[in-house]
């Protein structure tokens, strides 16, 4: 009877790494997952009792690696489509939990020597560090693995070096109970190695982090600005749909002062008109009010800064983007192109070629303009020397990319281009 409560601790640690492994991956244990994760426990015990009663229990804790570890890496990855960073990281964190209940089990040698109590206490350690770790430790770990392979990786380091030093001085030799001091030296060293390797990775993904919040803060304030010029544009709009609107009233008193003869307030109130409605008129380009109203806006504001805009838009009365998404897009790319081109010096090649146009269900855009300053492109966008520079192309690129669209920036020859395509279904 002593003699099968090893044999029993030996399959009941393999099922407590099997279903801690599970655990770690996110598995959860219910009607769809359960069925086929308990068929394959029951394939790996028989498979271990086979060669266990044929080899031994010295010769199955040496292919552990290849009867239980790999096997289950395998069937983790390819049964619950987990990847294999989560996979890897989940089977040696599971084997260095496994450690718990001999660590627990090792108590027993502090009443008596007789192996018996400790293979007892190590039976009853298992499903008690099992539900302590079930219910403490499986949920935070499988969140955080869960969020990329390098968190992944980052927890599988220390167990993975904790693996091989186990396997290579217990496993395969007998080289930890040897009392040689170079061995005794071997674990601290891999505690070492394994929290600098941590750190490092921790260390990289942290600043990744924060660089991706910190442009979607500044992505952010961006949208906020481009719905600030909108909020501008719509109320020019309301303004010039006030001045039609009270148009017929403006005549009526003309009309009335010419009668009167009163052509001194004729001209007055002419000169008032005229100055009233060149703050609130804006062209037509394409029919398409928004457009219209950034167009113009910029139009504008090209000339104040010594700059030509060549205009070509050819698109329906509607489309099926939001109009802030619209804002953002024109906005972002012509107040970069105007800047770029008021700091050239040639009066003459001034001139930023806008084309806005719709080919095959899709809206294309491009934006052409001369620019002077060192401007390069690194991983798809331009980066020049202004402090500010590099929001806005990120900007259009994400409404771009939203709509499952292209967008390409390139430099050549001194010309800068900007081309974008959203498809419109």
């Amino acid at each position: 009877m002593s003699g099968m409560i090893p044999v029993v601790g030996y399959g009941m640690i393999a099922v407590f790494g099997i279903f801690l492994s599970a655990g770690f991956c996110g598995i959860r244990f219910c009607k769809d997952s359960l069925p086929k994760l308990i068929l394959f426990v029951i394939v790996i015990l028989a498979v271990q009792g086979l060669c266990y009663y044929h080899f031994g229990l010295t010769f199955s804790r040496w292919s552990y690696p290849l009867l239980l570890h790999f096997p289950l890496a395998c069937f983790l990855a390819v049964g619950y489509k987990k990847s294999w960073a989560v996979v890897a990281a989940s089977v040696l964190l599971a084997y260095l939990c496994c450690q718990i209940p001999w660590w627990l089990a090792a108590f027993a040698y502090l009443f008596s020597e007789n192996p018996l109590y400790h293979d007892v206490l190590y039976v009853i350690a298992i499903p008690t560090a099992y539900g302590v770790l079930h219910s403490f430790a499986v949920t935070p770990i499988q969140k955080i693995m869960n969020r990329s392979s390098y968190a992944a990786w980052g927890l599988g380091i220390f167990p993975l070096l904790y693996y091989v030093f186990d396997y290579a001085t217990t496993v395969y030799t007998n080289a930890l109970y040897s009392g040689n001091p170079l061995v005794a030296q071997i674990m601290p060293s891999v505690m070492s190695v394994g929290y600098i390797l941590f750190a490092l990775i921790y260390q990289t993904r942290l600043e990744a982090q924060e660089t991706a919040q910190q442009e979607q803060f500044l992505l952010s304030l961006q949208l906020r600005r481009s719905q600030s010029e909108y909020a501008a544009l719509r109320q020019m709009q309301e303004q010039t749909d006030r001045f039609h609107h009270d148009l017929r009233h403006h005549t009526s008193l003309l009309i009335d002062y010419a009668e009167k003869g009163a052509l001194a307030e004729i001209k007055t109130y002419l000169q008032d008109l005229r100055q009233e409605l060149d703050t609130v008129t804006f062209k037509q380009f394409c029919g398409h009010r928004v457009v219209d109203l950034l167009l113009s806006h910029f139009d504008s504001h090209a000339k104040e800064a010594g700059v030509q805009l060549d205009i070509h838009a050819e698109i329906p009365p509607t489309l099926p983007f939001k109009d802030i998404e619209l804002c953002s897009l024109l906005s972002n790319g012509l107040e970069n192109a105007i800047y770029a081109c008021s700091c050239v010096q040639n009066e003459v090649d001034r001139v930023v070629s806008i084309s806005l146009t719709v080919r095959q269900k899709n809206l294309l855009l491009s934006i052409q303009n001369p620019c002077q300053t060192d401007v390069t492109i690194v991983d798809g966008f331009p980066i020049s020397k202004r402090s500010d520079h590099g929001i806005g192309t990120r900007s259009m690129a994400s409404v771009v990319h939203q709509h499952g669209g292209l967008i390409h920036f390139s430099v050549a020859d001194g010309v800068f281009l900007l081309r974008a395509s959203l498809p419109m279904d």
